[in-house]
């Protein structure tokens, strides 16, 4: 017989991050899965969209954050939870008068500007947000970006364009910074069931349910906000900047990748938010709707770049294609490698 005892709720916080842990906590006494939510009809007011007849781009009139990416042909929606919609960040190291000194995460995030403007063509959007740019301080510098979203027969490519015009470098560069994932599908089992795939050596690939149990790398413990998970690329443990997300219900997959022609190495990142269990429950470790209290929970993605772009320059980052196929990541493979 199940137990009826309801649940408490510890939260503590290691270096940063929220974790979450149920103590009495009874097998069925919160769902296993998070509801899959419903997109609201478009709102010019609050939205602009870019569309073809394979997919649904929506980015905010406010901040020009990336809010909704929908597979028209597999009637999926990449982004579960919308507020933790997100477009780039990057870095103006402040140095110091010893290298120990230098504030390295000196951090201007996208999310947080004001979009200046938009145009608005039939297959390519570009966002501007004009100087100043604001750090994480609201401190201004005089800096500016602009953002590419094009519908390519390929894919959705985005591209970033940094104008910096201040006196210093722009350090680590994230983008483009794809959040509220939740894995695909149209239950909250199907989503859960969502495999996080990468290359591995050689040929073969890396298969983890990150949607079920998302593992914190040992060597993130002080890692930004929430548990996270990093891989370099090009090196021995992902040789080719790709991921991809494939639900083995549907056989169809999300693939997101680096299409660099100058080959720079890139950091693939994800991150959980706001945290999650101390332990593996039954239903894995991710935190329970009712832990929440009204926070999103959902993976941001990205791929980081080590700019170290000098001051006064400007900075273009390693485009990104996120695309819709069917079938599973032997066609990840081929679309990398025609882009090469």
């Amino acid at each position: 017989m199940r137990s009826l005892l309801k649940s408490s709720v510890v939260l503590f916080l290691a270096g940063s991050a929220v974790f979450f842990c149920a103590k009495n906590a009874a097998a069925g006494d919160d769902p296993d899965v998070f509801p899959v939510p419903a997109f609201p009809p478009f709102d010019a007011r609050k939205s602009i969209k870019l569309e073809d007849d394979r997919y649904l781009v929506e980015v905010g009139r406010a901040h020009g954050t990336i809010a909704r990416i929908r597979d028209k042909k597999g009637g999926q929606e990449l982004i579960a939870e919308p507020r933790l919609a997100d477009n780039f960040r990057f870095t103006l190291p402040i140095p110091g008068k010893e290298p120990l000194l230098t504030i390295e995460a000196n951090y201007v995030w996208g999310k947080n500007q004001k979009l200046s403007s938009f145009d608005a063509g039939a297959n390519q959007l570009t966002l501007r947000w004009d100087k100043p740019l604001t750090n994480y301080l609201g401190e201004k510098y005089d800096a500016a970006a602009a953002m590419d979203v094009q519908l390519t027969p390929d894919g959705i490519l985005f591209r970033l364009r940094i104008t910096n015009a201040t006196a210093y470098p722009i350090g680590e560069v994230f983008f483009p910074l794809i959040g509220g994932l939740q894995g695909l599908g149209a239950s909250g089992a199907e989503m859960k069931a969502t495999q996080f795939i990468r290359p591995a050596k050689g040929d073969t690939v890396v298969s983890d349910p990150i949607f079920r149990v998302f593992t914190n790398m040992p060597q993130s413990w002080l890692g930004d906000q929430g548990p996270e998970q990093f891989y370099a690329c090009p090196s021995g443990e992902m040789p080719a900047a790709w991921m991809e997300l494939f639900a083995p219900q549907r056989k169809r997959s999300v693939y997101m990748g680096a299409h660099d022609p100058g080959k720079r190495p890139v950091v693939l990142r994800l991150e959980l938010l706001p945290g999650n269990s101390q332990t593996v429950r039954e239903d894995g470790n991710w935190p329970r709707p009712r832990e929440l209290n009204g926070l999103p929970a959902g993976v941001i993605a990205c791929f980081a770049h080590f700019a170290n772009s000098p001051a006064g320059k400007t900075y273009e980052a390693p485009p990104v294609l996120i695309a819709v196929h069917d079938g599973d990541w032997h066609e990840a493979q081929k679309i990398y490698k025609k882009s090469q």
